[in-house]
């Protein structure tokens, strides 16, 4: 048997139409030497747990993103024990805060979603390694608001605000900068 189908999951009609539309295209065009943790896992991103309909966690501004802050300690393990133990790069992990997009300075500053965001995500990677995950790095996204691949200027993910509206375009420290 070629190595790369030992690593992307066969179709299987119990998993979810998100989770074997992905596996399709993955089959489809894959890179069999870039590992991708989701599509080896055979899961899918809905923000629904598929057995109780609710929610996962609370959601950000963004309709895809969610506050799980137990996945990413459960995805260094599962990525830990998978590769062998790699050493693992957390090169961006962020969120959208609620409402961020339509409010006004200096209210948008005080972004408490996204404190507890950090607070809970930071907490479950600290677990981790002291479990004996090698996490060598972690990154914040993002130190500034940006664009967005998908979302342009509206989401805003920044630990500094940026005022758009301003041809200076100052920006300013929200409370995650200071946490």
């Amino acid at each position: 048997m070629p190595p790369v189908t030992r690593l992307i999951p066969i179709l299987n009609p119990t998993r979810s139409r998100a989770s074997q539309a992905a596996l399709a295209v993955a089959q489809a065009g894959a890179n069999p030497n870039m590992p991708f943790w989701s599509l080896d896992a055979g899961l899918s991103s809905t923000g629904v747990d598929d057995l109780s309909g609710q929610n996962i966690g609370l959601q950000g501004e963004s309709p895809w993103l969610y506050n799980t802050p137990g996945g990413i300690y459960n995805m260094l393990h599962w990525i830990s024990n998978r590769y062998n133990a790699p050493e693992i790069y957390i090169t961006e992990n962020g969120c959208s805060e609620p409402h961020e997009s339509t409010g006004v300075l200096p209210d948008v500053l005080d972004d408490r979603f996204r404190v507890a965001y950090y607070f809970e995500y930071l907490e479950n990677v600290a677990a981790a390694i002291t479990e004996g995950v090698k996490i060598k790095g972690y990154f914040a996204w993002s130190l500034l608001d940006n664009f967005e691949w998908a979302d342009g200027y509206q989401m805003r993910f920044g630990l500094h605000y940026v005022d758009y509206a301003d041809p200076d375009l100052p920006r300013y420290p929200k409370s995650s900068a200071k946490w």
